[in-house]
């Protein structure tokens, strides 16, 4: 067979979900004494994993946690990371983005 061949198509293109885009992280009080209050922003409710590293990449601690639409904070203690001092690397994840604050305890 030689010559072209039209095939009708219908395309339906879903809408995605939206994104869950993390717009800021900050810490307070920075430096840390016995504890920190991670605030960040969410476009969207969604999961947000907060973990938290030393200086070499050793992860001392992880947790998820539900966040809202717009300003959610998560208090970290010092017991939470064995009592760690020095600097940490505080990571806020979203399915779509990663923001992070640095630390001193």
């Amino acid at each position: 067979y030689q010559g072209e061949v039209k095939l009708p198509v219908n395309l339906h293109v879903a809408k995605s979900e939206k994104s869950n885009l993390l717009q800021t992280v900050t810490s307070s009080p920075n430096p840390a004494n016995n504890y920190t209050v991670l605030t960040y922003s969410l476009e969207n409710e969604g999961e947000a994993t907060i973990t938290v590293f030393d200086v070499s990449g050793r992860q001392l601690f992880r947790r998820m946690q539900s966040g809202a639409d717009g300003l959610n904070q998560f208090t970290l203690r010092s017991a939470d990371i064995s009592g760690y001092r020095g600097v940490v690397i505080c990571q806020v994840k979203t399915e779509t983005a990663t923001g992070v604050v640095k630390v001193v305890f």
